[in-house]
C-alpha cells in the first residue's frame, strides 16, 4: 500500500471490506489512500469496464481535489463516499493522519 500512496495513484478494488479490517484500514490511513471499491464482488469485467467508464473523470477530479485518505463505493450511477474510522494512536498532521510516536 506503500506505492500507490507515495505515487498518489487510486486504489481500485473489489474488496468492499477493507475499510473495516484494522490493518487494512491502518493502512489506508498511514499512506493516505485515494480508495475505490466496486460495489459488488461479483460484477462481470464488461460492468466493471461500464461503471468505470461513466465515473472515470469524477474519479480523476477527486484524486486531485480530495483531501485523503478516502474511500469511495463505485456503484451503476453514483460514486457513494463512505466513512473510514480513526483507530486509535493516530493524530492528524498537516491535513493527514499518522501514527502518534
Amino acid at each position: 500500500m506503500a506505492l500507490p500512496g507515495a505515487k498518489n495513484w487510486a486504489v481500485l478494488t473489489k474488496d468492499k471490506s477493507q475499510r473495516f479490517i484494522p490493518l487494512e484500514r491502518e493502512n489506508i490511513i498511514q499512506f493516505r489512500l485515494g480508495r475505490f471499491a466496486f460495489s459488488s464482488g461479483s460484477l462481470t469485467g464488461s460492468e466493471m469496464a461500464e461503471m468505470l467508464t461513466k465515473h472515470l473523470t469524477r474519479m480523476d477530479n477527486l484524486m486531485r481535489r480530495e483531501s485523503r485518505p478516502f474511500s469511495y463505493t463505485i456503484g451503476k450511477d453514483l460514486l457513494s463516499r463512505r466513512e473510514i474510522t480513526v483507530p486509535a494512536g493516530f493524530v492528524r498532521a498537516k491535513g493527514w493522519w499518522s501514527p502518534d510516536e
